[in-house]
């Protein structure tokens, strides 16, 4: 497994004089960050395909910390899904 890569928060205020300059440095690629990046979705894609559904599990309990015995666990009924999009504000509904 590859090393698991982690960001560093930071708070930008679009107010600072130096806002333009601080978000181009943020979004700027460092090659060996993307390659790094790269090889790590290409070792959970191999684990996805090798071991299925534990592999999704295990991951999701790693980063959305939800443990789930199953993938039917996980599943999310079309009514709560479409409660959930009525009940955005209009100005994100707007854009779906």
């Amino acid at each position: 497994m590859t090393k698991e890569l982690t960001a560093k928060p930071l708070r930008l205020a679009t107010a600072d004089a130096a806002f333009d300059a601080q978000l181009q440095q943020r979004l700027r690629v460092d090659e060996a960050s993307n390659d790094a990046l790269v090889a790590q979705v290409r070792d959970i894609i191999a684990q996805v395909r090798a071991r299925g559904d534990a592999a999704v599990l295990e991951y999701t309990m790693r980063w959305d910390r939800v443990q789930a015995q199953s993938m039917a666990e996980l599943e999310i009924a079309p009514s709560a899904l479409k409660a959930a999009f009525d009940a955005l504000p209009p100005s994100l509904s707007a854009s779906a």
